[in-house]
C-alpha cells in the first residue's frame, strides 16, 4: 500500500502522540506506586498548590477525577467520577516543590493589631451596606491584601465620622495601638425622664429562648431596652431557658447587662425527663405528630403538626406555648415577684419610651396593659367547655371598646367561640391575679388534652383570665398614652408596618444616626434582624 504525503504526516503524528500518551501513563502509574495520592486534594488555587496531607488508614481510598471549584473537598464518588482504588497506610505529606509558595494561611480571629479595642464587637459594626469584619474579609481576598491594609481601607480615620466605611475608627491600625478604648459617645444628659421615673418593687423583665445559641440576640435585646427605658429604673431580669446554659455563658450574659441584676432559669424538666413521665400511648401519639422515624430519637428541633391545623412548630415551640400558658406563673425564678414585663427575645425598641409603662400600670391597679390587640384568633369549640368548667360561664367574643380596654360577649348556649386575643410579644401583668384558683385551673385544663399541644397558647392564656376577672383593668397602652415603640415581625408596637422590614435595616438607616443613646450603648450588638 502506498501513503501519499499527506497520509504520511498523518500517520507520523498519530505514532507520536500514542507514544507520548504511553510515556505519560507508564510515569504516572510509576509515581502512584511509590507516592499515593488523591487528586481532589490537591487544591489548585491561584496557580498555587495545597499541601496533601493522609490519615493513616488500612482502607481503600478512591481517587475521583471532578470538575469542582478549588473549595470542594467532597470524598464520595460522585455518580459521573471516574475512580479506581488503592491502599491508604501511612500518614503522608508531600512537600512543596521549592518553586511554588504555600497558601497563606487566613487568620482565625481578626483584629486589627488592636485586639484590646477591635473585638468582636467593633467588628460587628455596620452601614446600610456593610460589615466591619466582612468588609475587612472581602478585602483581604479580593486584592490579596494584609490584615493590616484591609483594617485600615475599611475603618474611619476619626470617631464617629459616619461615612460609608463600616468600621469605627478603633480597627485603624493606624490609630488603634495607641489607643486604651474606644472611643465614647456622652450621652449625659440625653433623654432623661422629667420628672425621673420611680422605682416599683416586685417588677421583673421576663422573656424566653430555646438554647444559648440566642445570647446575641438577648444582649442587643437587653441592650436596646436599657436604652430606651430599663437604665432609668433597673429592674432585674429573668431569661427563661429550655436547654441548659454553662457557667461562661451565663457569665458573658451578665457582663453585657450589668450592673442589672439577671437570672437565667431552666422552664422545667429536661425532654428525656417529659417523656419518661409520659405512657407509651402518649408517646406514640408525640413521635407521630413529630414525624419520628422508627430508630430516631425525638428532640426540641423536631417539627411536629396538630390534627387539622395549619401550625407546624418544633418542638421546643409548642412546649413553649405550654410553658407560658399555664406553668411560667408559679415557676420558682418568677415567685418574689408581683409584676411581669414580659418581651420576646426579638422585640427590639426603637426609641426611649415617652412614658413609665410600670408607673402607668400600677397606678391604675391594672391586671393586664399590652402593645397589639388583635394577635391571635381561637374558634376551637372545646375552649366554650374548658371556660365553664371553670367560671361557669364562657366568653365567645373578645372586642377593643373606644376606651381601650377589652370587653368580653358572654356565650350563649348555642355560641360557639371566636376569640380574638392579645398580642403575646409584649404585655404587662399582675402575676398575683394569675396566681388565683380559679384561673389556674382554667389554665390547667386549657393545655390538658395532651403533651406539648399547640392549639392553646400564652395569648388565649393571658387574655381569658384578665378579662373574665375584671374588663376595665385590662388597657391597651397607644388608648391610655403608652407609645412604646417595639420592632417586631416588621411592625412597630403590632400596629403599623416600619419602614424598613428587618430590624438590622432600620438601624443601620435610621437607628444608628437618629437614637444617639442606642448608638453609644449598644453599638455592634445589633446582630437580629427582630
Amino acid at each position: 500500500m502506498k501513503f501519499t504525503t499527506p497520509q504520511t504526516v498523518l500517520l507520523v503524528i498519530t505514532v507520536a502522540w500514542v507514544t507520548c500518551f504511553l510515556l505519560q501513563v507508564k510515569k504516572l502509574s510509576q509515581v502512584m506506586k511509590s507516592h499515593p495520592l488523591m487528586d481532589d486534594e490537591i487544591i489548585a488555587s491561584h496557580n498555587t498548590f495545597d499541601k496533601r496531607i493522609f490519615p493513616q488508614s488500612d482502607h481503600v481510598g478512591i481517587l475521583k477525577r471532578k470538575k469542582t471549584s478549588a473549595s470542594r473537598r467532597d470524598h464520595q464518588p460522585t455518580k459521573n467520577s471516574s475512580s479506581f482504588t488503592f491502599p491508604l497506610n501511612q500518614n503522608l505529606v508531600d512537600p512543596l516543590p521549592s518553586h511554588i509558595p504555600p497558601i497563606a494561611k487566613k487568620k482565625k480571629n481578626i483584629d486589627c493589631g488592636c485586639p484590646h479595642i477591635c473585638d468582636e464587637r467593633a467588628l460587628n459594626k455596620r452601614t446600610p451596606r456593610l460589615i466591619c469584619k466582612k468588609r475587612i474579609e472581602w478585602l483581604m481576598e479580593k486584592y490579596n491584601d494584609t490584615e493590616e491594609q484591609a483594617c485600615e481601607a475599611a475603618s474611619e480615620s476619626t470617631p464617629f465620622a459616619d461615612s460609608d466605611l463600616p468600621c469605627e475608627i478603633e480597627c485603624n491600625p493606624k490609630f488603634c495601638k495607641d489607643m486604651k478604648e474606644r472611643p465614647k459617645l456622652d450621652i449625659t444628659g440625653l433623654e432623661i425622664p422629667d420628672p425621673m421615673y420611680e422605682r416599683y418593687e416586685g417588677v421583673v423583665i421576663a422573656t424566653k429562648v430555646l438554647h444559648p445559641v440566642d445570647i446575641p440576640t438577648l444582649k442587643q435585646m437587653f441592650c436596646l431596652l436599657s436604652a430606651a427605658y430599663n437604665r432609668h429604673v433597673n429592674y432585674d431580669l429573668l431569661v427563661f431557658t429550655t436547654l441548659p446554659w454553662t457557667f461562661d455563658q451565663i457569665r458573658d450574659l451578665e457582663l453585657s447587662v450589668a450592673p442589672t441584676k439577671i437570672t437565667v432559669a431552666l422552664e422545667g424538666p429536661s425532654l428525656e425527663e417529659h417523656l419518661a413521665s409520659m405512657t407509651l400511648q402518649e408517646r406514640d401519639f408525640l413521635e407521630k405528630r413529630c414525624n419520628v422515624t422508627k430508630g430516631e430519637k425525638l428532640t426540641w428541633f423536631h417539627r411536629c403538626t396538630e390534627e387539622n391545623s395549619h401550625l407546624y412548630n418544633n418542638l421546643g415551640y409548642s412546649w413553649q406555648s405550654e410553658f407560658r400558658a399555664y406553668h411560667i406563673w408559679n415557676h420558682e425564678a418568677l415567685k418574689s415577684y408581683k409584676y411581669m414585663f414580659w418581651i420576646d427575645s426579638d422585640a427590639m425598641a426603637t426609641k426611649a419610651f415617652n412614658v413609665d409603662p410600670i408607673k402607668v400600670f400600677i397606678e391604675n391597679d391594672l391586671n393586664l396593659m399590652f402593645d397589639h390587640f388583635p394577635g391571635g384568633l381561637t374558634r376551637l369549640h372545646e375552649i366554650k367547655q374548658k371556660m365553664m368548667d371553670a367560671y361557669g360561664k364562657a366568653i365567645c367574643r373578645v372586642s377593643l371598646t373606644e376606651e381601650g380596654t377589652l370587653k368580653g360577649d358572654i356565650c350563649g348556649e348555642k355560641t360557639n367561640p371566636s376569640i380574638r386575643q392579645v398580642y403575646g410579644f409584649h404585655h404587662i401583668t399582675r402575676l398575683d391575679m394569675y396566681r388565683k384558683e380559679t384561673h389556674q385551673n382554667f389554665l390547667k385544663s386549657m393545655v390538658s388534652d395532651y403533651k406539648f399541644s399547640r392549639r392553646w397558647d400564652d395569648q388565649l392564656a393571658v387574655t381569658v383570665p384578665a378579662v373574665m376577672e375584671d374588663e376595665t383593668k385590662v388597657w391597651d397602652h397607644r388608648a391610655h398614652g403608652v407609645h412604646l415603640g417595639l420592632h417586631h415581625n416588621t411592625m412597630i408596637d403590632g400596629k403599623e408596618r416600619g419602614k424598613y422590614y428587618s430590624y438590622l435595616n432600620w438601624y443601620a438607616n435610621i437607628g444608628k444616626k437618629n437614637w444617639t443613646v442606642a448608638r453609644a450603648m449598644c453599638d455592634g450588638l445589633i446582630v437580629d434582624l427582630g
